[in-house]
This record gives structure tokens, C-alpha cells and sequence, in this order.
């Protein structure tokens, strides 16, 4: 069985800079551990109404719910366990990856789930209180992408005009690439230098129509420069 057992407490080294900025900075972990077999132990899967929403509307959590097998403060199996740390990200929670954690408690490890009060959807602390994502860092959060987002904007205007002279379904393919690379993009799970160089290959490679050169150079200089410097034919 795969205990999980929760505990918070304040970072004296560290003042709040995010929502209500006040006081120290509170961290919440959830470990998962190998948990002494208990008769009627307490399920706990620990997601919240607000972090159900993070799978949908109205999510359908049957499989997830026969999958999960993770109860409340049990007893530690004896022995020692290596410590593998979780970090959750932006928007996420202390349960995102249960089931993954589950799995690593499984196989002998112990997992520390750390939480980022203001960067999670939702903190929840144990005695009951909770905090939620801050709005205020979507801004901060993205700025940095936006020269990549650009670009890929640019890129998808250069591919619908292209589609006039290619086989339309060859052009749908490269709209589809685009906005996984856009998606992907804003969720974080991409480096702008990743998304750069993808989109870059994309135009390199493809030898289905002749780009004249005034499209590429609405792109940002250093990436006109690599596309222009091969040959496109």
C-alpha cells in the first residue's frame, strides 16, 4: 500500500513576494511512501473541487479514480527509501502526477511534492486554509515568449499564403505543426529556442514551393539570417 501523509510550514529565510505579499513564504509538501498494509485505511487522493476542474468541466475521473490506491497516514514500511523530489508546474498542484507518485512509492521510493503557493492553482495547508493561483504572473510568466509567439504567428501567415501553390493538405499538415508548437509553446513544455529552430527547420526543409525573401525577412534578424543563409529550392 502507498501511504501519503501531508505537513507544511513557514521559510523564516523568505518573505512572501507573491498574492497578498504578506508574511513568510508558506510550503506544503504531500509525501508518498511505502505504507504498512491497514485494514480500512483512508483513501486520499487529495484533489479538491478547484483542482478537479484542472482536468475539464466535467472531467469523467473513473480510471483515474480505480488507479489510484494511496491512503491516509499509514505506518512506514521499515527501512530506508530514497527521497525523490516532485515539483509541480505553473498552474499544477502538490497531486498532479498521483499516479506517478503512487508508482515510485510502489517500488521503494519516497516522494516529496513540493508546493508553490501563487504559482498552483490552488495550496492547500493543513490546517484547512488555502491560497490560489496569483494572476498577476501570467503576464510575467509568458513576456518572455512573446518574441517566439510572434514569430510563429508570422510563420503560420507565411504558410496559409503558401498554400495557394502547394497541395492543400500538405499545408494543413504544417498549420497542424504550428499550433502544436503554439500550444506547447504557452504551456511551458517548450524553450522559445526549441520552438525557434523547429519552425526554422520547417521552412528549411521543405522544398514543395520557392519562398521569395520578403517573408522571411519579417522575422526577428537573427532568424532571417539562418533561414536565408540556405538554400530554399
Amino acid at each position: 500500500m502507498v501511504g501519503t501523509r501531508y505537513i507544511d510550514f513557514f521559510d523564516e529565510n523568505r518573505d512572501e513576494v507573491l498574492g497578498k505579499r504578506n508574511g513568510k513564504r508558506r510550503i506544503a509538501i504531500r509525501f508518498y511512501y511505502p505504507g504498512v498494509e491497514t485494514e480500512g485505511a483512508v483513501f486520499c487522493d487529495g484533489l479538491t473541487p478547484r483542482k478537479k476542474k484542472w482536468y475539464g468541466r466535467k472531467p469523467d475521473l473513473s480510471l483515474y479514480e480505480k488507479r489510484i490506491r494511496i491512503y491516509k497516514d499509514l505506518e512506514v514500511v521499515d527501512g530506508s527509501f530514497p527521497l525523490i523530489l516532485f515539483s509541480h508546474g505553473y498552474g499544477g498542484y502538490v497531486e498532479q502526477n498521483n499516479d506517478l507518485c503512487q508508482y515510485l512509492a510502489e517500488h521503494g521510493y519516497i516522494v516529496a511534492s513540493i508546493g508553490h503557493p501563487y504559482e498552483a492553482s490552488e495550496t492547500v495547508y493543513t490546517d484547512g486554509t488555502s491560497v490560489t493561483f496569483d494572476n498577476s504572473l501570467y503576464f510575467k510568466m509568458f513576456k518572455p515568449f512573446i518574441p517566439a509567439v510572434i514569430d510563429v504567428y508570422k510563420l503560420r501567415a507565411i504558410f496559409l499564403k503558401a498554400s495557394e501553390q502547394v497541395v492543400i493538405p500538405m499545408a494543413a499538415h504544417w498549420l497542424i505543426i504550428i499550433a502544436y508548437l503554439m500550444r506547447r509553446l504557452l504551456a511551458g513544455s517548450i524553450s522559445t529556442a526549441v520552438c525557434s529552430a523547429i519552425s526554422e527547420r520547417l521552412l528549411i526543409t521543405n522544398r514543395s514551393y520557392r519562398l521569395t525573401t520578403s517573408p522571411i525577412s519579417t522575422l526577428s534578424p537573427e532568424r532571417s539570417s539562418i533561414m536565408t543563409s540556405q538554400s530554399i529550392s
